[in-house]
């Protein structure tokens, strides 16, 4: 039971301490523009972690009682006894590295996954816009409202990832990314820092594509939607081990068993196909701003790839899975 009491006393320390160093610096609301600069924008996500935190403050004492005693916090214990005794070793390291991922992505998870409800809600009970046909319905609404039912869908299994870590669900962090090069690669495509990084180098295209035909519009869209179906199914079949710059286990089946990285494979398919109108006027800038994220993309693939080969599942499964996006080819 002392056990179990200080490891609560800790958690929530280190909970409610975070939370209120994000309201005073909320950096998932932080926006650029040109005109106005640097600026914070207004939404509920400080509102909406307070009520998290509360709600994990009263359901954790349960939690915390049910758990093996071993296991009760054994990590953050470990941490705060490391500290205290100034020895801070790897499995300690390791131990800061995680809660300082879940520290960093929760407050951005947790109020977008909420904010795409609140459009698909309003999406659902819209009433006021006609279409004279399908392929208007499909481009200027359905399409819309399955993109966001997908990105919902992903947000809301990397959420309960990031909140979630239980060797009942086997997803219990193994190791944490070790290089620089591999948390600036990620971390860059993420706020606060892909704020900056915009002002140099834009991001152009989305999950969407506009044509001046709507019938080519559609087209193109329903191959999106089939490349969006690939990616949602790869997050999917990760199920709770769904993270960054983590090894929590490997997963090997669904669309792990072709390539090494569908997430990554299908999210890049989307942006070029949507940028594909900027090839027709020749705008250079564009397309080699892409080139950059692609990169980028790719060089978390390839950071993650020696990550994990530090684990012998890994290593196994790589010699059965041998490439990386593009079978035979990449």
């Amino acid at each position: 039971m002392k056990s179990f009491f200080k490891t609560y006393v800790i958690e929530m320390l280190m909970i409610w301490g975070s939370l209120g160093l994000y309201s005073l610096i909320p950096f998932g609301e932080l926006a650029y523009e040109a005109q106005l600069g640097f600026y914070y924008q207004e939404n509920k996500s400080i509102e909406i972690l307070f009520y998290l935190a509360c709600l994990y403050s009263v359901i954790g004492v349960p939690l915390f009682i049910m758990k093996d005693k071993e296991e009760s916090g054994s990590k953050l214990l470990y941490l705060v006894n490391c500290l205290a005794q100034k020895k801070f070793d790897n499995k300690a390291k390791n131990v800061a590295l995680a809660f300082g991922i879940k520290l960093f992505f929760i407050p951005l998870m947790i109020p977008w996954t909420v904010e795409f409800a609140i459009v698909i809600q309003g999406m659902l009970f819209d009433t006021t816009k006609t279409y004279s046909s399908f392929v208007l319905y499909f481009n200027g609404y359905l399409f819309l409202l399955i993109s966001y039912l997908i990105g919902f869908t992903a947000l809301v299994f990397y959420s309960f990832g990031y909140l979630i870590e239980s060797s009942f669900l086997n997803n219990e962090i193994k190791s944490v990314e070790p290089t620089i090069l591999g948390w600036v690669v990620t971390l860059i495509c993420y706020p606060l820092f892909i704020t900056f990084v915009l002002i140099a180098i834009p991001f152009y295209t989305n999950d969407m594509a506009f044509f001046k035909s709507q019938e080519i519009t559609f087209i193109i869209r329903i191959f999106l939607l089939l490349v969006m179906t690939f990616k949602i199914w790869s997050i999917v079949i990760l199920g709770a081990k769904c993270s960054n710059l983590t090894n929590r286990g490997i997963v090997t089946k669904g669309p792990y068993r072709w390539v090494r990285h569908p997430h990554y494979l299908a999210k890049l398919i989307v942006w070029w196909v949507t940028l594909i109108p900027a090839f027709a006027i020749y705008d250079f800038w564009i397309v080699g701003t892409m080139i950059f994220w692609t990169v980028i993309y790719v060089l978390r693939a390839f950071t993650e790839e020696n990550h994990l080969l530090a684990d012998e599942d890994y290593v196994a499964y790589c010699s059965q899975v041998k490439w990386r996006f593009i079978p035979y080819i990449f």
